[in-house]
């Protein structure tokens, strides 16, 4: 490859969202009038509408021209292009990339894994393992679905809040009745057999044993019951799929 015998075919994402397609329109000549020869022009524009300073200071530089149409022959260095030359091109950059929405750089990021799910579909192994696959994305579009992700998600966590309020209702009554209902008059009782004045065991035995006993009655159980959910909906890879369909919603409020 290095001496050009073996010509190499390196993938190229064959069109990318209808936006970063109109503006690639307006600076990819521009970047190949500047600088002739240049096999990359594309993807250079498109490193400059994504702002990569490295490569914005190669086109200010003229080291972008050093690359020549054929790559297997030594670089040669070329003449660098007039100031007012790379100044329109970062300009322009700048200009389109004001231009583009919000999410350029998710709907960037998006026609790359498009490309790269498609490959990895077409060399995935078959059998056991291809059904592996399968059902995983399988479960992504259902799941993740415009439609039924959010029905599914406030189902789920629905259930969840369900059986911890409900399961909860049967520990806490244990709970309360030997705590407060037991073990407290059995505290008062020892209190008043060793002569304990009555504020000391209003103190102790009706305020601090007692909030105590409360608090672990009424709070115990339900998060005995609601982070061991939440732990195993976590490890089955549920709660990442719900952070992805809430992102749009926490984009709204610059909070993704």
């Amino acid at each position: 490859m290095a001496t050009g015998r073996i010509v190499t075919k390196p993938f190229r994402i064959p069109e990318h969202p209808p936006e970063i397609e109109a503006a690639l329109g307006q600076l990819a000549p521009a970047v190949q009038e500047a600088f002739p020869g240049l096999p990359k022009a594309r993807w250079v524009a498109l490193q400059l509408l994504n702002g990569d300073g490295r490569v914005e200071e190669a086109v200010r530089t003229g080291e972008i021209g050093s690359l020549s149409a054929n790559e297997s022959a030594p670089a040669i260095p070329a003449a660098m292009p007039a100031a007012a030359a790379w100044r329109a091109i970062l300009d322009r950059a700048g200009s389109l990339r004001w231009r583009l929405s919000p999410e350029f750089d998710d709907a960037l990021m998006g026609s790359i894994y498009r490309a790269a799910r498609g490959i990895a579909e077409r060399s995935t192994a078959t059998g056991l393992r291809r059904a592996k696959f399968d059902l995983d994305r399988t479960l992504d579009r259902v799941l993740t679905s415009r439609w039924l992700g959010f029905p599914l998600m406030l189902l789920v966590l629905a259930v969840v809040f369900w059986i911890t309020i409900t399961g909860a209702n049967v520990p806490s009554r244990f709970l309360a009745s030997v705590l407060i209902g037991k073990v407290h008059p059995v505290l008062q009782a020892f209190g008043a057999g060793i002569g304990m004045p009555g504020w000391l065991s209003g103190v102790l035995f009706d305020g601090m044993y007692l909030a105590t006993a409360w608090v672990v009655s009424v709070m115990l159980p339900p998060m005995a019951i609601f982070f061991p959910l939440f732990t195993l909906l976590e490890d089955f890879g549920y709660l990442p799929r719900v952070a992805f369909n809430l992102d749009g919603m926490f984009r709204r409020v610059g909070a993704h």
